[in-house]
């Protein structure tokens, strides 16, 4: 009787072993899983980094620009600069002196080409930095929750 669960045993151990040994698996790499697209998907991905690329071109080509300071309660809270012509600006170096809701500031800096968790504007290094109008006090009711 112990033979037979013995044998009965060691026969299926060996069942299931050779069942792993497959002689058809491939030794090609990968697919990795991000290049992967829906078809169509490609040429929106296309198209939004070219929009990105000519978008980071533009703000780097402008000398000077002129936009509002906001407050985004969003993702931990943020300040953004909505420019005279609707860009939305994501200073990456905003200083304390201009974290003013409502402030009109003028500047210039170099647009980045990076991911942030606010995933709002063009994250944007500012060199330069002038108050035109002052807004309200930081944390005022003027807030933005957009």
């Amino acid at each position: 009787m112990l033979n037979r669960i013995l044998i009965l045993g060691v026969s299926s151990l060996l069942v299931m072993l050779s069942g792993c040994n497959d002689h058809n698996v491939s030794t090609k790499p990968a697919t990795p899983i991000a290049t992967v697209q829906p078809q169509g998907a490609s040429m929106k991905g296309e198209q939004a980094d070219a929009e990105l690329k000519a978008t980071l071109q533009a703000l780097n080509k402008t000398a000077w620009q002129q936009g509002t300071v906001q407050y985004y309660n969003l993702e931990g809270g943020f300040y953004g600069i909505v420019t005279t012509d609707g860009k939305r600006i994501l200073p990456m170096n905003l200083s304390k002196e201009y974290k003013i809701i409502g402030a009109v500031i003028k500047f210039r800096g170099k647009a980045l080409d990076v991911k942030t968790i606010q995933q709002w504007g063009t994250p944007f290094k500012l060199t330069e930095v002038q108050l035109i109008s002052a807004g309200s006090a930081p944390g005022g009711n003027n807030s933005q929750t957009q």
